[in-house]
C-alpha cells in the first residue's frame, strides 16, 4: 500500500473524492509502468474493488468521482476484454491552473 498524494488545489476545485481517485490512479500507474512496462500514455486496468480497497471509496462515490474526472478532460475510461474492466488514461499529470478547471 502506498501513500495517496493529491494536490491542495485539486481539492479546492474538484473535492476531496476526486482528488482521492487521481492520486491512487497516478499510483496504480506508476506501478504499471515500473512492474509491467506500461507507458506514461498507456490505458491501464483498476477495477472497483482495488480502487475501494486503496480508497476506501464506494463504488457510487467513485462513480461520481471519476465523472468529474472525466468532464474535466483530466482522465479518460475505457471498458476492455470479457468481463468488462474498467481501463483508465492519465491526460492531467501536474498542478492545476485556475484556467484549466
Amino acid at each position: 500500500m502506498l501513500t495517496i498524494r493529491i494536490e491542495k488545489e485539486m481539492i479546492r476545485r474538484l473535492g476531496i473524492n476526486p482528488s482521492i481517485v487521481y492520486g491512487e490512479l497516478k499510483n496504480q500507474l506508476a506501478e504499471g509502468v515500473c512492474k509491467r512496462g506500461l507507458k506514461f500514455n498507456d490505458f491501464f486496468p483498476c477495477t472497483v474493488d482495488r480502487l475501494k480497497e486503496e480508497t476506501t471509496l464506494s463504488a457510487e462515490q467513485q462513480r461520481n468521482a471519476l465523472k468529474i474526472l472525466e468532464d474535466k478532460g483530466i482522465i479518460e475510461q475505457a471498458l476492455v476484454g470479457l468481463p468488462r474492466v474498467r481501463h483508465f488514461k492519465l491526460i492531467y499529470t501536474g498542478i492545476i491552473a485556475e484556467e484549466e478547471i
